[in-house]
């Protein structure tokens, strides 16, 4: 995980960088955020249907937590959606420069009939889709891992059982997420091999 972090920094700006370490920071406090309003659902639906104080607090009190909760996620997420699309565009004009000076320094003779559609394709389709791991992919995956470790402390002490039924379940759910990127990989090798390029 902190080897694709490192990886994913690389080719951005000194500005990309810095709003790269601020996306996973607001990453984190997202996951903690929505962890919490999914916990505190718990005792509100206990407060709720025996009419009595869950957790020391009265069902008024949950709600006002929840409110602050949605308040709080409506406003980093805005953060962390800026954020992450700064740093995303960050990266679309690095590469796109890097790309072009790369381009520009070779010489005429490495110009084949296909070489403008590659380029094309390259600095369109594939650039876009890398700027989308920064946009759409990176932060969600942050913000998921840090939502499930804090409802799992959250679960915890609800009910240590449950706590630990949830913990021995996570090795189960990585088998078969295991199982599912194996079938997925077994199913893109037989895919057909790709059109031969004529631009």
């Amino acid at each position: 995980m902190f080897g694709l972090i490192i990886r994913l920094r690389e080719p951005l700006s000194e500005q990309g960088r810095a709003d790269f370490a601020q996306a996973s920071v607001l990453s984190c406090i997202v996951g903690v955020v929505r962890g919490v309003s999914l916990v505190a659902f718990i005792p509100a639906a206990l407060a709720l249907t025996s009419g009595n104080p869950a957790w020391g607090m009265s069902l008024s009190a949950w709600l006002v937590v929840l409110g602050v909760c949605a308040v709080a996620s409506f406003i980093v997420e805005y953060l962390l959606a800026m954020r992450s699309y700064s740093v995303a565009f960050d990266f679309l004009s690095n590469m796109h420069r890097a790309i072009g000076d790369k381009v520009a320094s070779l010489p005429l003779g490495s110009f084949r009939a296909d070489t403008a559609g590659k380029t094309s394709r390259l600095v369109s389709r594939e650039l876009m889709v890398l700027g989308e791991i920064f946009a759409h992919m990176y932060s969600p995956l942050i913000a998921a891992i840090v939502t499930s470790a804090t409802m799992l402390v959250g679960i915890a002490v609800f009910s240590p059982i449950l706590g630990l039924v949830c913990v021995v379940a996570i090795p189960i759910v990585g088998g078969g997420v295991w199982v599912a990127r194996r079938c997925l990989q077994s199913g893109a090798a037989l895919k057909e091999p790709p059109a031969r390029e004529l631009s």
